[in-house]
């Protein structure tokens, strides 16, 4: 094991704010000053809690801005909700608790994209430019606090793609999916974006007291872990994440694509699990079905019917609340008619991610694709 270190410390009988504190210890201490500014990025994807392995606790994020209003920094707190719209993210800290359990902390909530733009050139294929909120470029420092969580077009999600595609706002989020429409095209396009926007992410802190297994990051199922992941680097982090719930790291297209860039170590070798003794793996995750078909399509492709998974409306569990229809990169969903028009659907499965009552579900379809002979 090399120099990259990893803390992984249980929570004990609940007592977040004592496993956060020993886990900041451990990565070398939180480093921000009187009169610093500091900006928490926790995942506050929609309006679903903690305790259903889709957002971060709260108590995590409250005991971060009590231990760094201690020192007499101010706190900012904030994020961009999968539906890109300020309204929803506001919703969503009221929602989970975020929002009071921040300021009773002493600490303040924004929305990101009710913030200054500030348009960001990023080094991809194709190249890209991304707009993000200015608080993530003015903080002296940025704490990145991801859930643990499978995905079900990018396998993992953790550390890196809670920067990139949270701090991402308007309608570059939209952008990105439109490009990225398979799991290496958009795990490369994340990793880029994260290598562009994180000169100012210091310091990681996976909320993994209860993850997701399965079709996530929110249609999943939840998973109690009891444990904290803190690191200095993002990508040391999700590898040990990965393989605390039986991921091959170098399986996960945004993981191996961050090694090769040299964001952090180049092997798993080189990572160091440092503070309890935690069985490896914690508990194997299930992965989302989608990984499976990705197989099962290359081995089916072969003999030209391709398997596909498209999302489903679920009428009966529909809210309409709208979540899908304002986050389709495609513009596929018509919320009236509680349907969606395959025709544009470019299957980026955002609608699925971002439906708060699970009202959008994921199906195996076999699609033979009919040659042109003109």
């Amino acid at each position: 094991m090399g120099g990259f270190q990893v803390a992984i410390v249980r929570v004990e009988h609940g007592d977040v704010f004592s496993a956060i504190r020993r886990a900041l210890d451990l990565v070398g201490g939180l480093q921000v000053s009187d009169g610093d500014l500091l900006l928490i990025k926790p995942n506050m994807l929609n309006a679903r809690s903690a305790f259903e392995g889709v957002t971060s606790d709260p108590r995590i994020v409250a005991s971060l801005v009590k231990l760094a209003r201690e020192r007499g920094a101010r706190v900012v707190v904030g994020d961009s909700s999968g539906s890109s719209t300020p309204l929803r993210t506001r919703e969503v800290f009221k929602a989970t608790g975020m929002e009071d359990a921040v300021k009773d902390a002493g600490g303040e909530v924004v929305d990101f994209d009710s913030q200054r733009p500030v348009p960001i050139e990023v080094a991809s294929q194709p190249p890209l430019r991304v707009v993000v909120p200015s608080l993530i470029m003015e903080a002296s420092m940025v704490i990145n606090v991801p859930k643990l969580k499978t995905h079900v077009q990018t396998v993992y999600t953790g550390a890196i793609k809670n920067i990139a595609m949270g701090c991402i706002i308007g309608q570059t989020k939209l952008l990105v999916h439109r490009i990225g429409r398979s799991c290496k095209a958009l795990s490369r396009l994340i990793v880029d974006i994260y290598a562009s926007i994180s000169k100012n992410v210091k310091l990681h802190v996976m909320d993994a007291i209860i993850g997701m297994e399965g079709n996530g990051p929110s249609a999943g199922d939840p998973v109690e872990l009891n444990l904290i992941l803190a690191s200095d680097n993002a990508l040391a982090l999700d590898i040990a994440a990965s393989i605390l719930v039986g991921f091959k790291p170098e399986e996960i297209p945004s993981i191996s694509y961050a090694m090769q860039r040299g964001l952090g170590p180049s092997s798993t070798d080189e990572v160091k699990l440092i503070g309890d003794n935690v069985p490896l793996p914690a508990r194997k995750f299930k992965k989302p079905s989608t990984f499976k078909a990705d197989l099962l399509a290359y081995l089916s492709s072969l003999a030209h019917p391709v398997l596909e998974w498209r999302p489903y409306i679920q009428r009966q569990q529909c809210t309409g609340c709208g979540s899908c229809a304002d986050s389709c990169p495609a513009s596929a969903i018509d919320l009236q008619a509680l349907a969606i028009d395959y025709s544009k659907c470019i299957k980026c499965y955002v609608c699925h991610e971002v439906c708060p009552s699970k009202a959008i579900v994921l199906r195996r379809r076999i699609s033979i694709p009919i040659p042109r002979l003109f």
